[in-house]
């Protein structure tokens, strides 16, 4: 990797897009995304409980298996989610 043009690189900001990295390959899987999912909810949403992640989990289940790639082509929705705008 060429670091000639950047002034400044510390080690955090370096794990920081290693982690971020690992998180998107990871969430090109259905277990992967659930992992990933998982990871978040418990550190952004700690007062969520095994019951909310169960109900998030069917929920995503259903609406893309968990397929990051997923379409629906009647009305436009993408992803695990399936926002709608797409942008979402």
């Amino acid at each position: 990797m060429d670091l000639s043009g950047v002034s400044n690189v510390d080690a955090q900001s370096i794990a920081l897009v290693s982690v971020s990295a690992r998180q998107i390959e990871l969430a090109k899987s259905p277990d992967g995304a659930r992992s990933v999912a998982t990871s978040i909810i418990n550190d952004v949403y700690a007062n969520w409980n095994k019951s909310q992640i169960s109900c998030l989990n069917q929920l995503w289940t259903g609406e893309s298996h968990w397929n990051f790639q997923a379409h629906n082509y009647r009305s436009g929705a993408q992803g695990i989610a399936q926002a709608l705008p797409p942008t979402k």
